[in-house]
């Protein structure tokens, strides 16, 4: 395997000179192995939450794959950080562009930086968090594909941040929910609202997953990177209470299931 880590880390550093490499799958022999290598994209995107903005310092993300064994820093140089508020309701960012073997992704280690800022209601947040090293075990490993593969990681706001109550002040605690998604084996739903309200809150549930997002003030909405399954679609009413609005909808791998038009009071 050291062949291949040496090509990879080759590959990688490569694409970040000259960007955009056309996308391949190479043949490498290592000894009596042959391990072929996939160009990755990694995406991230947020699950809605009521604020205005919050700019999230992420380091580095670590994947760990078996299958074959192989383990892969990428270091990211964003040092704003990144306003996760920008990315729902189907947008997503590019974080990087890497090389990895055709393997199976077991686990994936990320990174926190100190550089974090909340902002709601035009008022800043202190944040605190207690650990900036994270490691998210997947419960079902993601299979990469040999040809190029998009992977999403899915930041939970509504989950990760947590406004807490310290006698006069309010401050957050930053305790990070993300979960990584592959293109190839999720599917979308999308529809169209009618509402009263400017902003409504959407939900795809199922007994595995709860994925959200955020219709537009148009009243679009596309939930994006969702398992396989069966979901009832939610939203949550003015008086914060969940409502469910589709009781069955049905979720393929690469596909986008349409609701149509929902009304609502």
């Amino acid at each position: 395997m050291k062949l291949t880590r040496l090509i990879l880390l080759f590959l990688h550093h490569f694409s970040k000179v000259f960007g955009c490499i056309i996308a391949f799958t190479l043949l490498v022999s290592c000894g009596e192995e042959e391990t072929k290598i996939t160009k990755v994209k990694l995406f991230l995107y947020d699950s809605p939450f009521s604020i205005d903005s919050a700019f999230i310092d992420i380091r580095s993300i670590t994947f760990v794959c078996d299958s074959p064994s192989y383990e892969q820093t990428i270091k990211l140089r964003n040092t704003a950080g990144i306003n996760l508020v920008d990315y729902t309701n189907g947008k997503d960012t590019l974080l990087t562009t890497l090389f990895l073997p055709v393997c199976n992704i077991s686990k994936y280690i990320v990174t926190f930086g100190s550089r974090h800022t909340i902002y709601n209601q035009l008022k800043k947040y202190e944040f605190r968090i207690e650990d900036t090293i994270h490691t998210f075990a997947l419960k079902k490993p993601i299979k990469l594909l040999e040809e190029n593969d998009n992977l999403y990681l899915d930041f939970d706001c509504m989950r990760s941040l947590n406004f807490i109550k310290e006698g006069d002040k309010t401050f957050i605690k930053f305790n990070p929910e993300l979960t990584l998604r592959s293109s190839s084996n999720t599917g979308s739903i999308k529809g169209f609202l009618k509402n009263k309200n400017t902003k409504t809150f959407l939900w795809a549930v199922s007994l595995d997953d709860t994925i959200g997002t955020i219709a537009t003030n148009k009243g679009d909405f596309l939930i994006r990177n969702l398992p396989e399954g069966t979901y009832q679609l939610i939203y949550f009413n003015e008086n914060l209470n969940f409502e469910v609005i589709i009781n069955s909808v049905k979720v393929e791998p690469n596909k986008i299931t349409g609701v149509g038009t929902i009304y609502l009071n």
